[in-house]
């Protein structure tokens, strides 16, 4: 595994240029906000590895996303990720994972450079004080090469509404060649809010809006719900997937599995009117949060 951080700072590079590879050259928009594609596109032909991946360089991601890799890995080579159309079933050579992150507010922890295990028990113990985000908010991404076709992505810049939305949608609108999995109940992420705030995205800047006059409706189903998999972890090192269910068209948060309906038709009447309140409807791993 390599970490390739894109940033100019000259304090950044002298202290952890040992640690990390950097690119100090970027193709930006005409106000200098990076755009992703072409930092993929780096990236790519400058590293081979079986999985890619983005984050926003204020999160703090366990390391179990590794394990979690391996394990959709090995779903992939027995055949069990598909896309089913009619009667037709799709075999996956390819996955795309995302996942809900949770805020975590100061104090951060100060990470060690050495020690994994010290790292990911100080993850997990701060995002107890935090909270699960909307699904609408994707900082992290990872997905193998060629999942993108990258000359026929549009030139979305980072850190700016609407860029995620847009290249989670393309996932979805092409679902017949790569399975879209929810790892939000498998890894825990935890963001470091600042002073910016939860939607530090969304600040006044000359190109806010930029990514949104770029790719108009092209964002409406690039929401997390969306996905066809959730990959849960628990107990912990312990993986599964299952299938999600959705009404298509009709979003929300934390859909129903298969399994979790066929308990909930036991109970309750088609005609009969509910509602569902809950401020933090979480599995896998981070039901122990």
């Amino acid at each position: 595994m390599r970490i390739v951080v894109f940033a100019t700072s000259d304090q950044y590079f002298a202290e952890f240029h040992q640690d990390v590879d950097f690119v100090r050259e970027m193709k930006c928009n005409r106000y200098g906000t990076p755009i992703f594609r072409y930092m993929m596109m780096h990236i790519e032909s400058h590293y081979s590895f079986d999985y890619y991946g983005y984050c926003n360089g204020d999160l703090l991601i366990h390391s179990s996303l590794l394990s979690a890799l391996d394990f959709v890995s090995e779903q992939i080579a027995k055949g069990l990720l598909d896309h089913r159309v009619a009667i037709n079933r799709l075999n996956h050579l390819e996955a795309f994972l995302v996942g809900r992150r949770t805020n975590i507010f100061a104090p951060f922890p100060r990470l060690s450079r050495s020690h994994r295990a010290q790292n990911d028990a100080q993850i997990a113990e701060c995002s107890k004080r935090g909270s699960l985000f909307q699904s609408d908010a994707e900082d992290y991404f990872v997905f193998p090469r060629h999942t993108f076709d990258w000359q026929f992505i549009k030139d979305v810049v980072i850190g700016r509404p609407g860029y995620d939305n847009y290249l989670v949608s393309q996932v979805y609108h092409n679902r017949t060649r790569s399975s879209f999995i929810d790892i939000t109940n498998a890894v825990i992420v935890a963001h470091q809010t600042d002073s910016d705030g939860v939607k530090a995205g969304h600040r006044k800047s000359k190109d806010r809006f930029y990514n949104m006059k770029l790719i108009k409706r092209d964002w409406k189903k690039g929401r997390i719900e969306y996905s066809d998999f959730v990959l849960e972890q628990f107990p912990a090192s312990s993986f599964a997937i299952r299938r999600r269910f959705y009404v298509p068209d009709i979003p929300f948060d934390d859909s129903f599995l298969l399994e979790e309906l066929s308990l909930l038709r036991r109970f309750i009447r088609p005609s009969d009117v509910c509602v569902e309140l809950a401020s933090r409807v979480v599995r896998g791993v981070l039901s122990e949060l």
